[in-house]
């Protein structure tokens, strides 16, 4: 293993270190000594949910929407929404990940499919049941969107429970899911937990 791959493998976990340890700069500069896109992607990703937690979320998007590779873009955005939620932004969360969800090109489906599922998860922890519809009904393959749908759904069941104090099992026990948040927004008014339309 050469030391490119080696600081593509480890770099990603000590985002956060360094950025706790005010050494961000060296973060950044960090970055640069990665070849391999997909690694310096998921580093870069790190390294904006960590700036996000230091409370620079403007500079931590702005890095995280960068990022060259496709699939570690996507990756990135997504745990960007869930780090938003984590930390009860959740329009924020929706609002600009959606937004980065746009601008990625219709040819690069797969991953604009991706992106656009975390708006539809962040929209949903807002507690707008529309607005994660409207976001859903821009995802071109039907069973991608279902999918999404189904996640809003459970989120949206979710939320009394969380806002209540309480963490439901499903929600506690799967690693895939994000964090529940600290204080989760009130659901949307007049929408259906098992309203299925787009």
């Amino acid at each position: 293993m050469n030391n490119d791959a080696a600081m593509g493998r480890v770099l990603p976990d000590l985002m956060p270190i360094l950025v706790t340890t005010g050494r961000a700069a060296e973060a950044h500069a960090a970055l640069k000594q990665i070849e391999d896109l997909g690694d310096c992607g998921r580093a870069q990703g790190e390294l904006a949910s960590a700036l996000y937690a230091a409370g620079e979320a403007e500079n931590s998007l702005r890095l995280a929407i960068a990022i060259k590779d496709a699939y570690a873009r996507a990756w990135a955005l997504r745990k960007m929404t869930e780090t938003y939620a984590r930390f009860g932004d959740f329009k924020r969360a929706a609002k600009h990940v959606l937004a980065a969800a746009r601008k990625i090109g219709c040819a690069d489906a797969f991953h604009r499919r991706e992106t656009l599922g975390a708006a539809v998860a962040a929209l949903a922890w807002a507690g707008d049941g529309k607005a994660a519809r409207a976001a859903a009904k821009e995802i071109d393959d039907e069973g991608e969107k279902a999918s999404a749908l189904a996640e809003m759904r459970k989120i949206e069941a979710w939320i009394p429970a969380v806002a209540a104090g309480e963490v439901p099992a499903e929600v506690a026990g799967d690693e895939e899911r994000p964090s529940v948040p600290a204080e989760p927004a009130e659901a949307a008014e007049g929408v259906a937990a098992d309203d299925v339309s787009v």
